[in-house]
């Protein structure tokens, strides 16, 4: 508001003195430089300003007003609001990335939920922030710990999910976070091809990464350790219970390994060998897990599970 005042007085003082035809080079050098200095503008403002005067004088047109209106701000459109936002939230997101990384998942989880009490709630930042809850809440073994951080997660992505319904991550991390909610059991069969579908959307919209495909696979695991009970009451709430195969499955996680192997990748896939007998490639398997470095408490936690597996062949 500053600068558009600044120049609409300047502009209205020309036209009082000089006439609003008159062209300013013909003012004196030193009534231009005055001006400038009474102004406190930046050079460049004061030319664009200048410069935008002149042209206005120099090709009048019949429904121009007496006196020039208000100099707008060239900038403008770039100092836009949906423009800051967007930079904002590039921002934040790449910072709670960097400290993600090192790791520190503390650090990460105050980043955003700074920037989302601060009114940022653009969806890069809600799945991210719900992935966070997701991380904190592995960091315990407690319940009462895990639980409420669980759900805020999933919230949070849920809204992710509305907000832009094309981002994988946001279905990535919601899928994840459906799955480790307290549950029925009714609850969870209920839920498989919600999980599914969220995770197949990730794969479809995102291809090449790592996490999404270790769900898919993860997901077929687990529906194929779904046992005959099981099985009947899923029939009943969900009338056609949801099927994998192995080949399916080893075909998700081996993808995942390309992308970017994990612990818990590799350890699955030596569960999965073992389940088809394949007792030398599961061993192949379990020892990448176990030589893979250990961060978090959710690192250990798996490599501990790829240890207890590996004795056991």
């Amino acid at each position: 508001m500053m600068f558009q005042q600044q120049h609409t007085d300047a502009q209205v003082h020309a036209g009082k003195e000089r006439g609003v035809h008159d062209s300013p080079s013909s003012l004196p050098l030193y009534v231009l430089f005055s001006a400038f200095l009474s102004l406190s503008l930046s050079p460049a403002q004061f030319i664009f300003g200048m410069a935008t005067r002149a042209y206005a004088c120099a090709y009048p047109c019949p429904d121009r007003p007496a006196h020039p209106p208000t100099l707008r701000n060239p900038f403008l459109p770039f100092l836009s609001s949906s423009y800051i936002t967007m930079s904002d939230w590039e921002t934040i997101a790449k910072k709670s990335e960097e400290v993600l990384a090192t790791p520190d998942i503390k650090g990460c989880h105050a980043i955003l939920m700074k920037a989302y009490e601060d009114g940022h709630h653009h969806p890069e930042i809600l799945w991210r922030l719900g992935r966070s809850y997701y991380e904190m809440a592995n960091e315990s073994a407690d319940p009462a710990v895990r639980e409420p951080y669980m759900k805020e997660g999933m919230e949070l992505c849920k809204k992710s999910v509305e907000a832009d319904p094309n981002n994988f991550s946001s279905h990535k991390w919601l899928g994840i976070l459906i799955s480790e909610q307290k549950a029925s059991n009714k609850e969870k069969i209920a839920n498989a091809y919600v999980i599914r579908d969220h995770f197949l959307k990730a794969v479809e919209l995102n291809p090449n990464d790592a996490t999404s495909l270790h769900c898919m696979g993860n997901w077929c695991f687990k529906v194929l350790q779904i046992g005959w009970l099981e099985r009947k009451a899923a029939a009943l709430i969900l009338g056609e219970p949801p099927t994998s195969t192995y080949e399916e499955c080893l075909g998700y996680l081996l993808r995942s390994a390309e992308a970017g192997n994990t612990i818990h990748n590799s350890t699955m896939i030596g569960d999965v060998y073992v389940q088809q007998s394949m007792y030398d490639e599961a061993r192949q398997w379990y020892q990448k897990a176990i030589d893979m470095p250990v961060y978090t408490e959710l690192q250990k936690r798996n490599h501990d599970v790829a240890v207890a597996n590996m004795k056991k062949l």
